[in-house]
This record gives C-alpha cells, sequence and structure tokens, in this order.
C-alpha cells in the first residue's frame, strides 16, 4: 500500500518525537472545504494547561479530494497526509494514515481522531487525556447538534440533548465511542492491528489495519475491539463537542439505516460474547440500562428518590378517567388538576382530598387543585 508525502507546516521536523507526551490529530477529509476551517480551529484552541508536556501533531488525512480542503488545511497549520487509492472510504483512509504514523509514536502517546464536520469544545483534548491517565483505553464525545434544518434538525438535537442525559447520569458509561470524536492509547492501537493479524480480533482488511474496512460502522466495531481485548471506555461528559445534522428527512433515514444494519452487523461479527450480549437487542440492553440507573442516587427516572417520582406520574396517569368523573366529566378541569400535580408527598394529598373524590395516589398540589373544582362546582351560578 502506497501514500504520498506529508505535507504541510511542520512535516520537516515530524520524524522527532518530543519529549514527554505526543497526541496525534487525525481528521478524516473528503471535499470538506466548507466546514474544515471550523474544525481545525476549534482544535488549535484546546485547553492543555494540565499537560503541559504533551505536543499536538495535527493531520488532515485528505481523501480522493478534488476541492480546496487541502490548501485550506495547510493554511490553518495543519499538515496533510494523502490517501493513494483508497476505496474503502473513513476506515481506508484513517488505516493509510495510521500505516504510516502510528509506528513513530509510543505506547503511552495517543491517537485522536475527529470528523471534519465537527468541533471540539476547548476542554475536550486535555479532559479526555485525564481519563486516558486513569487507565481507560478509548474516550468519546459527547455531541450535540448544529443548528439549521428545520424540524428534521430539530428531533435531532433533541435526541443528541437525550443521550448526553443518560450519558451524564451513567457517570460517562457508554456502549460506542462515536466516529465524532474519539481518543485511544497508542499501544491500544497498535495491539488491536496485531490482534488483527493473529485471529484474536476479525480480520479486518487482512493486512492488519486498525479499522475494519469490511463493515459498515467502523467506530461501532473499533470499540468491540477495544472492549475484547480488555480494554475501558468513557464518555465523560467534560468531552463535548458539536457536529453537523442531517439536513433532511431522507439523509437522515439513510444515515440511521446504516448505522442500525452496521450494529446488526457487527453483533453477528463478533458473536455473543460477555462484551455484545447487552448489544443484541432492545431488552437485554435495556434491563443493563436500568440496572445501571438504580446505582445512581436520586436518579430522575429510577434511582431511589426517582421511583417515587416515576410511580406519583404513573399513578397521576391511571387516575385521570376517575378524576375526570368525580369533577363532572369535565375534561378540561381534570387536566389542570393532574396537572398541577408535583408535591412528593403523597400521604399529604390523601389527607387533603375531600370526600368526592379518590383517595388513591394524588399528591398534594393536585389534591388542592381537585378541591378547589369541586367548591367551585359546588357554588350556585
Amino acid at each position: 500500500m502506497t501514500v504520498e508525502t506529508i505535507e504541510g507546516p511542520g512535516a520537516a521536523g515530524a520524524a522527532v518525537r518530543p519529549t514527554g507526551r505526543q497526541v496525534l490529530v487525525l481528521v478524516p477529509a473528503h471535499n470538506e472545504e466548507d466546514v474544515i476551517g471550523r474544525a481545525l480551529s476549534a482544535l488549535h484552541a484546546q485547553e492543555l494547561d494540565g499537560h503541559p508536556d504533551t505536543a499536538v501533531r495535527l493531520v488532515v488525512v485528505a481523501d480522493n479530494c478534488t476541492d480546496g480542503t487541502v490548501p485550506l488545511a495547510q493554511g490553518a497549520g495543519a499538515e496533510t497526509f494523502t490517501t493513494h487509492g483508497n476505496r474503502a472510504k473513513k476506515g481506508g483512509a484513517l488505516n493509510q494514515a495510521l500505516g504510516a504514523l502510528l509506528p513513530g509514536l509510543a505506547d503511552h502517546d495517543a491517537v485522536l481522531v475527529t470528523d471534519a464536520d465537527c468541533a471540539l469544545d476547548p476542554g475536550f483534548l486535555g479532559s479526555a487525556l485525564d481519563h486516558l491517565d486513569r487507565g481507560y483505553s478509548g474516550i468519546g464525545g459527547i455531541f450535540r447538534g448544529d443548528p439549521g434544518g428545520g424540524f428534521v434538525g430539530h428531533l435531532q438535537r433533541n435526541e443528541y440533548a437525550r443521550y448526553a442525559r443518560d450519558v451524564e447520569r451513567l457517570g460517562g458509561r457508554c456502549l460506542v465511542l462515536t466516529g465524532t470524536a474519539a481518543l485511544f492509547r497508542a499501544g491500544t492501537l497498535r495491539e488491536i492491528s496485531a490482534a488483527r493479524l493473529d485471529g484474536r480480533l476479525p480480520a479486518g482488511d487482512g493486512a492488519g489495519g486498525v479499522y475494519d474496512t469490511t463493515v459498515l460502522t467502523e467506530d461501532n466495531e473499533l470499540t468491540f475491539a477495544v472492549l475484547h481485548l480488555g480494554g475501558r471506555i468513557v464518555s465523560p461528559p467534560s468531552c463535548t463537542l458539536s457536529t453537523e445534522v442531517m439536513p433532511s428527512w431522507r439523509a437522515l433515514w439513510r444515515q440511521r439505516l446504516r448505522w442500525k444494519r452496521g450494529a446488526v452487523e457487527n453483533c453477528a461479527q463478533y458473536g455473543l460474547t460477555r462484551i455484545t450480549w447487552r448489544y443484541w437487542g432492545p431488552t437485554a440492553a435495556d434491563h443493563a440500562r436500568r440496572r445501571r440507573l438504580r446505582a445512581v442516587p436520586g436518579h430522575p427516572r429510577l434511582g431511589p428518590v426517582g421511583g417515587r417520582r416515576r410511580a406519583r406520574q404513573g399513578l397521576l396517569a391511571g387516575r385521570h378517567r376517575r378524576v375526570r368523573r368525580r369533577a363532572g366529566g369535565d375534561a378540561a378541569q381534570a387536566r389542570v388538576a393532574l396537572h398541577a400535580a408535583g408535591g412528593p408527598d403523597v400521604r399529604a394529598g390523601r389527607r387533603l382530598l375531600p370526600a368526592g373524590l379518590p383517595r388513591q395516589g394524588l399528591p398534594r398540589r393536585a389534591a388542592a387543585a381537585a378541591q378547589v373544582l369541586v367548591t367551585n362546582r359546588a357554588r350556585p351560578t
């Protein structure tokens, strides 16, 4: 496999590794002239106050680019690595770059891979390195959606926000190191390459490439590889970034269909193992997630305090028709009473209920609102 020479600022002294740790930042790009500037500006703005001995080497992996991506990247202070004859898209481009650059890294060095349409927040790299020092093999990012995209973009931003909340509540536990941005220990990537050659992991491209170019979702497969080799992964709430959203329903459908097909493909590829069992179906995955959430004190869904909240919401929903009947069949007034619910003291609610209303499951404020409804209905008009 042949590649062209690395070009751009800093390329002349690239063979000499500085003392301390080096972070190799790879930005795969295919005709990304519209967004590459934002991505590189965000990478140059990374705050590494806690890692003064860290040297960052920024390389844009230009894959079959026919626009101005390369000159723009070099003008922004990045090196460029141009692939040659790559037909395996992002995974193939990264394999070429890692094949040339990974041998020059020590095991304690790090490799950050981030997409060209993403912009890392200033504290991303510093926080990721902190977690790398704690023994994690892979650190992923928590992403939010960029503005735009109309209603479909709004839905994606909501989805990403829910995902971020769930990961934060789980203390950074995640199932996948997403392709938006992920930091790996260089030694981990080297071990993955060796494991593909000796049969411990799926062979991938058959040449020891870090990324499996035969699958649809190479980031999900790489996560499986890290976990099956005994590594630990995390997505810290402090490792945040923004990413583009799909602009149309058609683009969103294609993206999600590829994700789902890729996930099924990866599960079939690895089989049922101690790592993949939670990925095999929503029932198992949801059960595992709920079990972890129960351990979070005060979790608003399933924690010790959150359990009461969910029970209260269920009781309110189940009592809606009964409250409506007691309110004289007025659905609007019944909804007002239920909407006013929120007080945690169910026992107080039972004491406040008048005799004409149900005495089970209504918190205090709902009971008070219902009592006002009954009083108003009793007044002469």
